[in-house]
């Protein structure tokens, strides 16, 4: 397949329950854990049908409204799942090295997975709470103008988001795929439901292929992937060589009975669009819910599309039975797992099993393998399978990335790290990690300086540096916090530049070294080697101080150039006035060069000095310098860039000077004094001196684009590159209202009965004939309201007839004929006083 075509995910990131982020649910399924516990504060203890376990995000009230720009009333108004999710999405989008505002206006597509239920009626927010209307919220707060979609097909609805992802992207319908899952547990009628029907487990773990599996335990994840075209990608974590997605269809069991062939057949098309054989793939991470239906019927599909004509074992793994069912969210956790299991090449085991389940045939016969402990997982392609409550199927084999991580370049020491987060805790965990053995590699480096780019703006205000020394360890590093982007400044003036030569081991330095010495050279003045310490000294290397400092001074300039440090104001004064003009684009490299083999003739500035009343526009700028020859006659104000500086107040705090003389340094009380360049002994602590200006430049709120210092990284990344949305911490230093299940109870609670004219219960219901059709009688409405009266205050496990009530201002719309059986719908809401509605 070309690789144009080939489409990698790129990017997780999720909250899920027990675990704040990928790597911490990651460290905790490799140990085995059980996520989910025993039900704490969601629900009502009179629930009808309480269920004794859930999987719980830690905490749902916690938002960074600022940095997506909303207002405290705002984020109170956009319900828990838009504010985590709005998290979550851009986490994903950091970890595979995309910055969210390159996005903006492009063809990104969103795709979310989420499946009704936990809706808008539950809040009183505004209408983009709803699962209408979420996808969209997202679009528009990122001008993404891609397609935008919701898929509900339960608990499938994300890996048929990941699939759909694939498919638009592969089919030139967008560049890049944001696929997003939610799924949290409000709703107290899902429970209730899902406990009728038996799904439920009652022990409280999800036993996935044992014995004893009596159902599923609901859960919670709200979390994010990125899907890019291979070439795009910084980062794979794996490569989808085929997907597939069908339908039950009919059953004879009924319309939630899951159908073994149809899944098989599932299976067996994306083996078929991978062009892979079955038995190369030796793990499934399975859709296994602790369900004795659903198991059976699982395993017996994965042996027929994998084994069919084989005793091969292959190994099963089921994230349900550490974390629980995250119904939506299911099939996006099980594909994160899988990511997770490629990125590392381990297999992380599976919880709660004892006793294999008898009605498996093939785990009695050893050919499915539970994966019981964690193991080595040294093949390199695997299989994922999402089932959905009523009959969609998706079958997803990923493939990992062989890239290796790359050890770092020690020729390239010292070495300068930029990085940026949201808040100071983010800052220095990042710092922190960077001083753990084995941390540093060119992979993460490359990263780093990719998401380094952020303006402070963007909402990115904590910022940090480090300097790898020549033994390879970091002993040199500063965070800082800065608000905003500031304009860059260029200080000239004619003191003696030292010899720079170690700053020739960087390609730009020493090409635009080499170009002014060839043009010189042309034109009779030759100056040597200026890149090595040893150069050739020049008989009247006095005469020649100015030539040799504007040759400094242009390669300086074009090295700046080159990390995207380009000033919007050029200042010098006497001979510095060359090198101004150049950095300002007013002089070519010869034309410079041509002034400063004039100058040596005239001995004279042969630049005419800016007017008084351009020194008295910059008089702030130029009374916070303390070199006293830019006060001189001899004074160049230059604007170097398109910015409006006419308009402006201007002062030095807004500033970011950079004073190019005999030392390279930064002006103002913010930079500490040994941020200089300063004449130094060795080239080594030439560069060193250099990096840590360049550092300090960039804590000071400009970007640096370092990696033009280096040789060209090519992506993607290394396979074990750790993944950096852990590392991305919010300001999460206030709450919002999370609405809970008790709320929700307390605001609106439905049951649902079932008049069947054949249970003793309602017999009486059958003789209220009228014109020959059986009709529900006034009092049977009664009826009704009092076992939903008395199960709402007291709970299901008393008998409803010991306790009495009493009805007025009962309406009845409209007569319910009954033939075998009805099904009557009762909300109650005795936070009003009233009022039960039967519909």
């Amino acid at each position: 397949m070309p690789e144009q075509n080939t489409i990698v995910i790129s990017g997780l990131a999720g909250r899920f329950p027990g675990a704040d982020d990928v790597d911490q649910l990651w460290d905790k399924l490799l140990q085995g854990k059980v996520l989910y516990s025993e039900e704490r504060d969601r629900h009502p203890s009179k629930l009808r049908n309480r269920p004794t376990a859930l999987g719980q995000i830690n905490d749902l009230s916690r938002f960074d409204a600022q940095f997506f720009g909303y207002d405290a009333k705002a984020a109170e108004h956009m319900g828990t799942q838009n504010r985590v999710l709005f998290e979550v999405v851009y986490e994903a989008l950091w970890d595979a090295g995309i910055l969210v505002d390159s996005l903006r206006g492009s063809r990104t597509g969103f795709f979310l997975g989420i499946s009704a239920g936990d809706g808008s009626d539950q809040y009183d927010l505004d209408e983009t709470t709803d699962p209408v209307y979420i996808f969209s919220r997202l679009a528009y707060h990122f001008n993404w103008k891609g397609p935008c979609l919701s898929l509900d097909t339960a608990c499938a609805s994300t890996a048929d988001a990941i699939i759909q992802a694939h498919w638009h992207i592969k089919h030139g319908l967008c560049d890049v795929a944001v696929v997003a899952g939610v799924n949290t547990i409000v709703d107290p009628f899902v429970n209730m439901t899902a406990a009728d029907m038996k799904m439920l487990s009652q022990s409280g773990f999800e036993r996935c292929l044992d014995e004893n599996a009596d159902g599923f335990i609901r859960s919670e994840t709200i979390a994010a992937l990125i899907l890019q075209r291979k070439p795009a990608a910084k980062r794979i974590y794996g490569e989808i060589l085929g997907t597939s997605v069908n339908n039950d269809g009919y059953t004879e069991e009924g319309i939630t009975f899951p159908n073994r062939y149809a899944q098989a057949d599932a299976m067996r098309s994306a083996l078929k669009i991978a062009n892979i054989s079955p038995s190369q793939i030796d793990y499934i991470e399975a859709h296994i819910t602790g369900t004795q239906a659903g198991d059976a019927v699982e395993t017996s599909a994965i042996l027929d599309a994998y084994r069919d004509n084989s005793d091969q074992p292959i190994k099963v793994g089921c994230i349900k039975s550490n974390i629980g069912h995250a119904e939506a969210s299911a099939g996006i956790n099980a594909v994160i797992r899988a990511c997770k299991i490629l990125q590392t090449s381990h297999l992380s085991p599976n919880a709660a099993y004892s006793v294999p389940n008898s009605r498996i045939s093939g785990l009695l016969e050893g050919k499915i393998i539970p994966v019981l402990e964690k193991q080595q997982f040294n093949a390199n392609i695997l299989g994922v399978n999402t089932f959905g409550f009523g009959g969609s199927n998706g079958h997803i084999i990923l493939k990992g990335n062989t890239q290796q991580i790359r050890p770092l370049d020690s020729s390239l020491f010292p070495r300068l790290i930029v990085f940026c987060n949201r808040t100071r805790q983010g800052i220095e965990g990042m710092a922190q990690h960077l001083l753990t053995k084995d941390a540093l590699n060119e992979d993460l480096i490359a990263m780093l300086n990719e998401l380094s780019l952020a303006k402070p703006e963007s909402g990115l205000v904590w910022r940090g540096y480090s300097i790898i020394s020549e033994n390879g360890k970091i002993d040199h590093q500063k965070t800082s916090l800065v608000s905003n982007s500031r304009n860059v400044g260029l200080v000239f003036n004619d003191s003696p530049c030292p010899s720079y030569h170690g700053l020739s081991r960087f390609k730009v330095f020493r090409d635009s070294l080499q170009s002014s010495l060839s043009f010189l050279k042309s034109k009779g003045v030759d100056l040597g080697d200026m890149s090595t310490k040893n150069h050739l000294k020049s008989k009247n290397e006095q005469s020649t101080a100015v030539v040799r400092n504007v040759v400094y001074q242009i390669a300086l300039i074009d090295l700046l150039g080159s990390l995207g440090i380009k000033p919007d104001l050029v200042i010098s004064s006497s001979s510095g006035s060359i090198s101004s003009r150049y950095a300002s684009s007013q002089l070519s490299r010869n034309s410079a060069l041509t002034a400063a083999i004039k100058y040596l003739t005239n001995k004279a500035t042969p630049l005419t000095p800016s007017s008084k009343t351009v020194l008295d526009k910059y008089s702030k700028l130029l009374n916070g310098f303390t070199d006293s020859s830019l006060a001189s006659n001899e004074t160049h104000v230059h604007i170097a860039s398109h910015n409006d500086l006419n308009n402006k107040e201007l002062s030095l705090d807004e500033w970011i000077m950079i004073n190019i003389d005999g030392q390279i340094r930064l002006m103002g009380n913010e930079i500490p004094a040994h941020n200089s360049l300063k004449q130094v002994k060795n080239s080594n602590e030439d560069v060193i001196q250099f990096l840590i200006t360049l550092g300090s430049l960039y804590l000071s709120g400009q970007n640096v684009d370092i990696s033009t210092l280096y040789p060209s990284m090519t992506f993607p990344i290394g396979r074990q590159t750790p993944s950096l949305s852990p590392f991305l911490i919010w300001d999460h230093s206030n709450q919002h209202k999370v609405c809970s299940c008790v709320e929700f109870y307390d605001n609106m609670t439905n049951l649902c009965f079932t008049v069947d004219l054949t249970d003793p219960e309602y017999e009486e219901v059958s003789h209220h004939i009228y014109d020959d059709r059986t009709l529900m009688p006034a009092v049977g409405y009664i009826y009704l309201l009092w076992k939903t009266m008395v199960f709402n205050y007291h709970g299901d496990s008393v008998n409803f007839k010991d306790y009495g009530f009493r009805v007025w201002d009962v309406k009845i719309h409209r007569a319910t004929i009954i033939n075998d059986e009805a099904i009557f719908k009762v909300y109650f809401n005795p936070s009003r006083q009233l009022i039960l509605n039967i519909l």
